[in-house]
């Protein structure tokens, strides 16, 4: 456990202008699969972030919270706020600048301000970058931060932050979000990095459709009991596919990643997380020249992820009448 920081490094919690920055997320394989002992890949796509940064003398901590999406200032509900201001306060409390049930103080500065680019409930892992956000926000306001932060226990202590968001949190969302690159996630693990051997682009398009995580879960946990032996045919595929797709990328074979993305999703569709409008546009983009494409996340909504060798962007910026279109590069 961290040792608390002194009072007086805590009484430093503002200079206004203290700022964090994290990215967004998206699953390339194991969606589902990894609730069940099976490994995933991710990444963190570093052009679709989120930024947090502290300011001003509101009246109250809740007050002060502004959040900033694509140009356009939302308000947020009281019990949101709330919300917010408790992440960012176990921020502290896990870095060790509060003690454990200290509060926040309630001198100046009391304004988080969140500008973010990540669209929400979307499955890009919003609440995962803001809570990771919250704690690199919090060791740079200590005084001597420990150089014991790497990014594996930055991950960690941002998981139990995004618990407060989602209730217990698997991690898969923290250590991607908290990577530079491709991990290999597995429960009881270590995490692993990938090295690609070639570089490749990924579009991700936003379906517009939102659905809980928790419920998807929760429909496959039925279809375990309901339809056992197909279910569990479809996970343990699902596993041995995303370790063929790592090979793949290692070897920088990006032909056979793509039949690996395509696979994952008629396997996903089969345990009914997919929806026409996802298996429509995962169709559009494949006609656009995709190596390959998915649904990435829980599912019931979301994002769909296309796998290209070249620059996509010509060749899909027509769908963005379809919904918001995110571009990454993966460089090897």
């Amino acid at each position: 456990m961290p040792e608390r920081a002194s009072n007086a490094s805590v009484r430093s919690l503002g200079p206004s202008g203290a700022s964090a920055r994290a990215s967004g997320k998206a699953i390339l394989l194991g969606e589902h699969s990894v609730v069940y002992g099976h490994p995933a890949l991710a990444l963190a796509l570093g052009e679709v972030g989120l930024r947090v940064e502290l300011g001003g003398d509101a009246l109250s901590w809740e007050e002060g919270i502004t959040l900033r999406m694509r140009g356009c200032v939302g308000s947020l509900p009281a019990g949101q706020r709330a919300r917010i201001v408790e992440g960012f306060e176990k921020a502290l409390h896990v870095t060790g600048l509060l003690a454990p049930h200290e509060r926040l103080p309630s001198f100046a500065p009391r304004e988080l301000h969140i500008d973010t680019a990540i669209p929400l409930g979307a499955g890009m892992g919003g609440s995962a970058a803001m809570s990771t956000a919250f704690v690199r926000l919090a060791l740079s306001l200590a005084n001597n931060p420990s150089q014991e932060w790497n990014p594996q226990r930055i991950a960690s202590a941002a998981n139990d932050v995004d618990g407060l968001f989602h209730g217990k949190a698997s991690g898969l969302d923290a250590a991607a979000v908290s990577s530079d690159g491709i991990i290999r996630f597995c429960h009881g693990n270590p995490l692993g990095l990938v090295t690609p051997g070639a570089p490749f682009h990924l579009v991700l398009i936003d379906s517009g459709e939102r659905s809980s995580t928790a419920d998807m879960v929760a429909l496959v946990a039925q279809k375990k009991v309901t339809h056992p032996k197909e279910t569990q045919s479809a996970l343990d595929t699902l596993g041995k596919l995303t370790n063929e797709a790592q090979t793949a990328l290692e070897g920088g074979n990006l032909k056979e990643l793509g039949r690996c993305l395509d696979f994952a999703h008629v396997l996903l569709k089969g345990l009914g997380v997919s929806t026409p409008r996802m298996d429509a546009l995962r169709e559009a983009m494949c006609a656009r020249g995709a190596l390959g494409a998915k649904l990435t996340g829980a599912g019931g909504g979301g994002l769909v992820l296309a796998l290209f060798s070249e620059d996509p962007w010509k060749a899909t910026s027509d769908l963005r009448a379809n919904g918001e279109l995110f571009i990454t590069s993966v460089r090897r």
